[in-house]
């Protein structure tokens, strides 16, 4: 079989890899080494060509090689189809032309070695400096584009992130760094690797703890009005620079134990960062969010026969978070002039399960597999907010959005491969989700790959996948947001067709795709008349908003891919680019419109050359986008947009020919464009602000191997 045969390669030329390199270039061995080998499209070892979906593999060298220090930074700058914009609370994803403001990435599925970490209660993802992910031991990023709900469930609508972390023998021995923003932050990190045995079994670990400091960058923001006072006075937000708002601390603790048949991942993270809610007063350091996880996850695989084999996962996590802002002018806030309220809001999730995956290879050749798996979790939330005079710490009022709801949900489902010819693979399967607060959800997928002729493939696929109402859109509800009704999850359905030529170490990728997202939530904003009549119905007070399915999201286009490398892998380069037509469509109005803040192009491209003997490694990336309209654009006059933007990274990376085991690793970082499409500050002026973006920044990192 072709895999086996990939497989067998690929170990038999592992040796080889550390040798110095041949004198003259092998294409056939180099187009090897270049073919990504995924898991993440169909919980199974395939190359990225043969996987059932669009995806890109970020490898360790290249998050070093290029100067990324972020999980965000690695999509934006190496994937194909992903945009990130980054923003004051955190990293904003899109793809392929589909962006949601404010969803921090719950359209997106994470995983940590194959572990879901969206959490129940909102659902986001952290992708920016507090992901509470150290990159030195990550071996690489799996990126896969379209639904992939099929074997993961909900959240898997845009894609499916996977970072796999390092085994003991490719972390090995101790590693000590630290890496500065000059004139921002700083991050020291440790990392530990070891093989051993442990009850006579072969045994490897691999660990690694970081701390990140940030005291800044400062930024101006324009003076906004931001209501007004009891006593009639206009209150004032902005009008100066942010130098308290800018100050974060976090740390975090990955770590991963393979022994035999098993394989557990531990995390640990928390983070006290800035918070840029609307109703905070401006720049006040008693604004801040702190978040802290815990996870665990156990996996253990066994050959139970030639045909049978299972995949058991158990997992359990906790997550918590506490906002706390203050606020002069809060419609709730029941003191006199002048005085300020304190809101504290907070919540915990926490979440167990097991998950069992018997596959069956019927022919024991891989041509023929059925997979089968079920994936059960118990979850609890708990939530709250809570308002006090911040002068004397007085209660003001009652708990409100109280939360306090515990479920099990429940997934079935299965796929079938078949490969009855060598030139053709067929993938199909389905998964049937069960939540108690809506009907079962079925998410199919169908993908076939050709590959008509050599180094040529052409592949198709039909996905469907869906993202659950997340706890807070459940279940949160006060005097001014009452409790949704009947709400749906949200759906979207894909077709995808692309085709890919290889031709030595070169590879060229085609695709068009068509995507139709449906039962968007949105917060539902009340006119006076409808709000009156709420109340009426419902014997309330007049609400201001509800969490409704009320948006759907049409996206057409195209995405292009071309990566290789030449002279013996010494010189390596890549470029995307993706263009989407995308029309937003809201309930009760008519036509669609453009989406908000979402880019109609973008794209990146990147090179590196490896120079000879102590000479540093250099090389460039740069992400780029089209222009975008701002946040709630249809609000303000002239359809007002955010200018296009690149972004450039500079890199060298290099050994210190002096002290051994001494690397060093030096970037510069330039944006064009000094704001995002995101609003900042109350909004209410006629002339909208923007959030800053930092421009200019310079890194600088040291990293010592004792092993070395």
């Amino acid at each position: 079989m072709k895999r086996r045969a990939l497989f067998a390669a690929l170990a038999a030329i592992g040796g080889s890899l550390t040798r110095p390199a041949i004198a003259q270039e092998d294409p056939d061995l180099n187009a090897l080494l270049d073919e990504p080998v995924v898991t993440t499209a169909s919980s199974t070892a395939e190359t990225g060509t043969t996987a059932p979906a669009t995806s890109s593999t970020i490898t360790a060298e290249d998050l070093r090689r290029y100067g990324i220090h972020t999980l965000g930074e690695a999509v934006s700058f190496l994937a194909l189809g992903v945009n990130v914009q980054h923003t004051l609370d955190g990293d904003e994803l899109g793809a392929r032309g589909v962006e949601i403001a404010g969803d921090t990435g719950n359209h997106f599925l994470l995983l940590i070695d194959g572990h879901k970490v969206n959490d129940p209660y909102m659902s986001s993802d952290i992708f920016g400096r507090f992901s509470g992910i150290p990159l030195e031991i990550v071996d690489h990023i799996e990126v896969v584009l379209g639904p992939g709900s099929v074997l993961y469930g909900s959240n898997a609508m845009l894609g499916v992130i996977n970072v796999v972390t390092k085994r003991g023998r490719d972390f090995e021995g101790a590693h000590v760094g630290a890496e500065a923003d000059v004139a921002t932050s700083i991050r020291p990190w440790v990392g530990f690797g070891k093989r051993f045995r442990l009850f006579g079994v072969p045994s490897e670990v691999s660990v690694e703890a970081e701390y990140f400091h940030a005291d800044g960058p400062d930024f101006y923001f324009p003076s906004q009005d931001a209501g007004l006072l009891p006593s009639g006075q206009v209150l004032k937000w902005g009008g100066a620079v942010a130098r308290d708002s800018s100050n974060a601390d976090a740390g975090a603790l990955l770590a991963r134990l393979t022994s035999g048949h098993f394989d557990v991942t531990l995390r640990a993270q928390a983070n006290d960062s800035p918070v840029w809610d609307t109703p905070a007063d401006f720049d006040n350091p008693e604004t801040h969010g702190v978040d802290r996880t815990l996870s665990a996850g156990i996996k253990h695989e066994a050959q139970l026969s030639p045909v049978v084999h299972i995949y058991t996962r158990v997992y359990a996590a906790h997550v918590d978070h506490d906002t706390v802002f203050t606020a002069t002018n809060l419609d709730t806030c029941p003191l006199p002039s002048n005085q300020t309220c304190r809101v504290d809001s907070r919540s915990q999730s926490q979440w167990a399960g097991v998950e069992v995956q018997p596959s069956f290879d019927w022919l024991r050749d891989g041509r023929f597999v059925t997979m089968l798996g079920i994936d059960a979790t118990a979850r609890g939330v708990l939530g709250k907010a809570d308002e006090y005079d911040d002068a004397t710490g007085r209660p003001l009022t009652s708990s409100a959005d109280v939360v306090n709801h515990n479920d099990l949900v429940v997934g079935a489902y299965g796929q079938q491969t078949w490969s009855p010819t060598k030139w053709l693979g067929l993938n199909g399967g389905a998964r049937l989700d069960y939540d108690e607060r809506f009907a079962p959800v079925v998410s199919p997928r169908l993908a076939a790959n050709v590959q008509p002729w050599k180094g040529g493939s052409l592949k198709g696929i039909f996905s469907e996948a869906f993202r659950a109402p997340t706890f807070f859109e459940s279940y949160v509800s006060n005097a001014f947001l009452p409790a949704p009704q009947n709400l749906q999850p949200e759906k979207t359905r894909s077709i995808e067709g692309s085709i890919e030529q290889q031709f030595a170490a070169q590879r060229l990728l085609f695709g068009i795709f068509s995507t139709t997202m449906t039962n968007i939530i949105e917060l539902y904003d009340f006119d006076p008349l409808s709000a009156a009549q709420y109340a009426e119905q419902h014997s309330t007070l007049p609400p201001l908003y509800q969490e409704r399915n009320l948006e759907s999201i049409d996206s057409t286009g195209l995405n292009a891919s071309f990566q290789g490398s030449l002279a013996s892998r010494k010189l390596s380069y890549g470029a995307t680019v993706t263009a989407a037509y995308a029309r937003l469509s809201t309930t009760g109005t008519t036509g669609a419109i453009p989406l908000s803040v979402a880019p109609r192009a973008f794209g990146n491209f990147h090179v590196s050359y490896v120079l000879p003997g102590d000479l540093p490694t250099l090389s460039l990336a740069a992400n780029w986008m089209s222009s975008r309209y701002i946040e709630n654009y249809t609000t303000y006059a002239g359809l007002p947009s955010a200018p296009p933007v690149i972004e450039l990274r500079a890199t060298a990376i290099g050994a210190v020919p002096i002290v051994p085991g001494l690397s060093y690793r030096v970037s510069a970082n330039y944006v064009s464009s000094s704001e995002t499409p995101f609003l900042v500050g109350p909004a209410l002026d006629r002339n909208p602000s923007l959030e800053p973006v930092d421009t200019f920044r310079v890194t600088i990192g040291l990293t010592y191997e004792f092993a070395k």
